[in-house]
């Protein structure tokens, strides 16, 4: 080709044969990608069909119909990228065993004092390494046979290899008798002798052990979650139920992803390993890189597959070793399947399409700076995170319908096995060797001519080496004690929240493990994107919650939701609350009781002003916003529970009477206790000496729930029992006691509907009253935030003298307020950390083992204020931030703040939250003029630090009513007609709509109400004569509204309107 002076290039073996050769990246691209489904195919040798079994494989196979059905196995099951994570483990120990045998061949090859370092073979260690990889996530298992002393491979193993690069030597290579089929029987140039010979080395350690296993994978009648790859191909079924593959598909299947896999790692990271000697400055940024983004700890943090997008040099220099130093010299052969024209040149229908590697990697086009030279930062402006090159710039993965599947995997491989050598070890260039050789083998793969003997000195100290496990994988925390791990230091330094965020702050790590005694493993993260691993990617895993002496004494034993540990019992309990007591026609049922509790919110706030201000209502007063708030949450959730306001008697200005506040301030002792960790907790065998006094605050705190709460439970569940008719429900008392099983018993004890009102009560309390007192105190320091959340609400709502007040329907409309209240869910949570989740098994979540029964616990105080999350000034308060997302809700599926969580855990009541929280903001908003009082000039944005974090001191602000004193003195409130059913009316009472004074309502038909005007109606585009928001009435609305409204529009608009008209116009 450089005779030619061409980029393209036909070289014609024997009669019928085209070898199209390529060193351009643009005609490259026309092949692959313009024209890829011409060249989609491979050509047909003896030895591609010997290594493939008759083509029974992906990779090798010309297209045909068994090319795609193995090609989806290996995309939809086997390569994809839950099957990836499940062997995550695997890939890690092997990381960890290639540490080991590294430190042993120091040790071998160097002096007996390891800090002095040594010389080592890093082929074989690479080779090694990948092998490992290959073999365990393959077929479960390391070695064949019986692996070294040092952890190097057997004679097996290494038997096993050397026919692997036999294959991968001749499976492209030119035959004879592919040019010549008819001398196929006299194998000429040897090459099926040699293959044949391969192939036996093969079946002998690899075929042997895969028959065997399906063998007695048939015989079993159960089978278990696939541990390997090779369980997952013959656990695989056809839509009959029969097998997907034969026992020859799965062999070749096997082998084949052993040759795809067992070169390019280890190959490359040879070179790059081999150029950054030559380079010590490559070395040392590249190693300088991986501390910074792993961290340098003397080992105790080690490098994962979760750094590897933060590790852009490091996947620089092994994306520039393949570009110069490629595996082989061409691509894996394309075939044309039909005639084609590419670069303006005929391409005949079987032609055989090659890439050159070679040359593709150092095109001066491509590459202008310097193509022959070693040089990683030509990659960085890209910032990959990977070693693919889809514009065929230089070839790793290539690309098109015969692009590799396994680009993850690979790259994965290759950035592990590259960076924990640099993490682990110093290395440098012998002695008595000035540079590294650098030249290539010239025999088909391109290896380096001599293997990469280098100088390797450990980096860390000893222990490091020789006790490498998957518990070296823990993520990192503080060296626990014997026995009693870090609690007693978490004891002593209170708040305990504080302490374990100053761990993770001294780290310097975004998940930390905290062991507490000699088994718990305590969890905390503080990124939303391992937040996201948590309680996404494994959710089902992270489902459940710790055993705790409190949270079992509050939830009566887990006859809960939110409390309990996973178990049909708990899945029984979600079910109520989702199809019963939390669903959306179930909170329109008591939509009433909430108006109703904002109407008392109001006129509890007037009254407030007045004992606290002048007797002038309008010149304005003090109020104590905790105690509103508080108030109104607690009002309707007893509303909606239990049917009633209060348990007492309620005081003349409105304020809940003594009982109440016994029962609030009760509900908050639990919440305190209800996820703190308990020295009985750590320790099982001392709960009966309660020696934090835990269980005796907690049960003083039940016995008062159960004076003024469950004793109305229990009677009104006595009365249940008593009817023989029963009216429909009032209250979710009344729908749980209602429930039927299958058999139309009681579904719920007594029991659980006693433990699942006190969760109800504790899950509602403390989050809408805590918001709106955090929103109102940074607002009232940004006064512009307080002016615009009210123009909003009067815009949305009206300004009509308080005639029309805001309701739960205006909220969608209401971005601002909505952004007002998440900004303040987003900087200050009601408690510093989330609800926290148990480990039914072990997992392994960004690159760290997490044991079974480890408790995880999410920063909601980090979550909001990490900087990725929220680049701009995390600490401000600025609702701004969340107005381009347009949220009408309080949620945050995406962790980067928590408000009710995510999953199969979480909050069931977001809706409700949400409408509850918004609600008693914008009601504040709407009728009251908000300042700081005087003489203060800020309000304090302190928070108490005893484990909820409430505002320090409760929010005094100064208030006026924006309306005239009729609308909050009087005893109920009018919203607008459309609101008009939610007036207190006497029983019996004569509902009479005026037909003429709502067709001419100003507000509703502000233009010219009494002028006839068509165009007021044709926004609306409608094809009917209903009008369900009642702005007039034609057929009302409603369970009296008129049946034969279809039948009416007919009849007037179609056969005496219409035909009227067109009978005029024809005259």
């Amino acid at each position: 080709m450089e005779e030619l002076n061409t980029d393209i290039a036909c070289i014609r073996l024997g009669a019928n044969t085209h070898l199209i050769t390529v060193t351009s990246p643009e005609i490259a691209r026309e092949f692959l990608k313009k024209h890829d489904g011409v060249f989609a195919s491979r050509p047909d040798t003896v030895v591609t069909c010997m290594i493939s079994r008759g083509y029974k494989t992906t990779v090798m196979s010309p297209s045909s119909y068994h090319w795609k059905k193995m090609k989806r196995v290996l995309l939809c099951h086997v390569l994809k990228r839950s099957t990836l994570d499940l062997f995550l483990e695997m890939r890690n120990e092997e990381a960890d065993n290639l540490i080991r045998f590294v430190y042993n061949q120091i040790i071998a090859n160097g002096t007996m004092k390891s800090s002095e370092g040594g010389v080592v073979n890093v082929r074989i260690a690479a080779l090694h390494f990948v092998a490992g990889v290959l073999k365990r996530m393959l077929l479960g298992k390391m070695c064949f046979g019986k692996g070294r002393e040092d952890g190097g491979p057997g004679k097996e193993d290494e038997e096993h290899v050397e026919a692997m690069f036999t294959l991968l030597t001749h499976i492209f290579a030119y035959s004879i008798s592919d040019i010549f089929p008819w001398l196929r029987w006299f194998d000429l140039d040897g090459h099926q002798r040699i293959v044949g010979k391969a192939m036996k080395v093969i079946n002998e350690y690899q075929d042997s052990l895969v028959r065997k296993r399906m063998q007695e994978y048939k015989k079993k009648q159960e089978h278990k979650p696939p541990t390997d790859i090779l369980d997952i191909l013959m656990s695989l079924k056809d839509s009959d139920g029969k097998p997907l593959l034969s026992e020859e598909e799965i062999l070749a299947q096997v082998t084949e992803i052993f040759l795809a896999g067992i070169d390019n790692p280890f190959n490359t990271v040879e070179w790059a390993l081999s150029e950054m000697l030559n380079h010590p400055e490559m070395l040392q940024k590249a190693t300088e890189e991986i501390d910074k983004v792993v961290g340098n700890d003397n080992g105790t943090l080690l490098l994962q597959e979760s750094h590897i997008p933060r590790l852009p040099y490091l996947v620089a220099c092994a994306r520039e070793a393949i570009r110069l130093h490629p595996i082989i010299p061409f691509n894996v052969p394309h075939s044309s399947t039909e005639e084609c024209t590419v670069a303006g040149h005929f391409i005949p229908k079987g032609s055989h399409i090659l890439l050159s590697r070679l040359s593709l990697g150092t095109n001066p086009i491509a590459w202008p700076d310097e193509p022959s030279h070693f040089n990683p930062d030509r990659h960085l402006p890209e910032n990959r995170s990977d070693l693919g090159e889809t514009n065929l710039r230089f070839i790793s993965f290539t690309t098109g319908r015969r692009g590799c599947i396994g680009g993850v995997l690979g790259t994965n491989m290759t950035i592990m096995l590259l960076g924990r050598l640099l993490q682990c070890f110093t290395w440098k260039i012998p002695k008595a060797m000035e540079k590294i050789d650098l030249r290539s083998k010239d025999d088909g793969i391109l290896f380096k001519a001599t293997p990469l003997f280098a100088h390797a000195k450990p980096r860390f100290i000893p222990s490091i080496y020789n006790k490498l496990t998957t518990t070296t994988n823990l993520p990192p925390g503080p060296t626990p004690w014997p026995v009693l791990g870090s609690f007693v230091s978490m004891m002593l330094n209170k708040p305990a929240f504080k302490w374990l965020h100053h761990v993770m702050e001294e780290l310097n790590t975004d998940i930390a493990c905290i062991r507490l005694g000699a088994n718990t493993h305590l969890i905390t993260v503080t990124s939303p994107e391992i937040a996201r691993e948590f309680l996404k990617k494994h959710d089902a895993v992270f489902a459940s919650r710790p055993d705790t002496v409190v949270t079992y004494m509050i939830s009566r034993g887990y006859k809960t939701t939110v409390m309990s540990p996973s178990s049909d019992h708990w899945k029984k309990m979600k079910r109520v609350l989702l199809c019963h007591v939390l669903k959306r026609s179930t909170l329109d049922l008591f939509l009433e009781m909430r108006n109703e509790e904002a109407d008392n919110l109001i006129r509890f706030v007037y009254n407030k002003i007045i004992a606290n201000g002048t007797m002038k209502s309008s010149e304005g007063g003090v109020v104590n916003v905790r105690i509103a708030a508080l108030h109104f949450v607690a009002g309707v959730l007893k509303r909606m529970l239990l049917g009633k306001r209060c348990f007492g008697k309620e005081r003349e200005d409105g304020c809940p009477g003594k009982e109440d506040e016994e029962h609030v301030e009760a509900m908050f002792t639990l919440l305190t206790h209800i996820f703190a960790y308990s020295i009985s907790d750590i320790f099982p065998w001392l709960r009966w000496f309660d020696l934090d006094g835990r269980q005796k605050i907690v049960g003083k705190a039940m016995k008062v729930i159960d004076k003024y709460q469950d004793s109305l439970v229990k009677k009104r569940m006595k009365e249940y029992k008593q009817k023989q008719e029963q009216k429909p429900p009032t209250d979710i008392l009344d729908i749980l006691m209602s429930l039927k099983d299958s058999d139309e018993k009681l579904l719920l004890s007594e029991e659980e509907i006693l433990a699942q009102v006190t969760e109800i009560f504790l899950a509602g309390i403390d989050n809408p009253f805590n918001t709106v007192e955090w929103a109102l105190s940074e607002m009232l320091n940004h006064p512009e935030m307080l002016q615009k959340a009210t123009e909003e609400i009067d815009k949305v709502v009206g300004n009509d003298n308080g005639t029309l007040l805001l309701q739960e329907s205006h909220i969608p409309q209401l971005p601002y307020l909505v952004a007002c209240a998440r900004e303040a869910i987003r900087l200050h949570p009601i408690i510093p950390f989330n609800v926290p989740h148990s480990s039914t098994e072990e997992c392994t979540v960004a690159g760290y083992f997490i044991p079974k029964g480890s408790h995880i616990l999410l920063s909601r105080l980090s979550l909001g204020t990490n900087p990725t999350a929220w680049p701009d000034e995390p600490s401000r308060f600025n609702p701004d931030r969340h107005l381009p997302e347009n949220r009408s809700d309080l949620g945050e599926t995406n962790l980067r703040f928590i408000s009710f969580t995510t999953g199969r855990r979480g909050c069931i009541g977001g809706v409700l939250g949400t409408n509850m929280t918004i609600m008693l903001l914008g009601r504040l908003l709407q009728c009251f003029t908000w300042k700081i009082p005087e003489p203060m000039e800020k309000i304090d944005l302190r928070s108490k630090d005893d484990g909820i974090l409430f505002k320090a001191t409760p929010l005094f602000a100064h208030a006026k009513p924006r309306f005239n004193p009729s609308i909050y003195s009087s005893s109920t409130q009018l919203t607008g007609l459309v609101s008009l059913i939610w007036l207190l009316l006497f029983a019996g009472s004569h509902i009479l709509f005026s037909l003429l004074s709502l067709g001419t309502n100003p507000d509703a038909w502000p233009d010219e109400p009494l002028r006839f005007n068509l165009d007021c109606h044709l926004p609306e585009n409608r094809c009917d004569l209903r009008e369900t928001d009642l702005h007039f009435i034609s057929f009302t609305t409603g369970r009296k509204g008129c049946i034969g409204g279809v039948l009416g529009n007919i009849t007037i608009m179609l056969f005496v309107f219409g035909r009227v008209l067109q009978c005029i116009h024809s005259l």
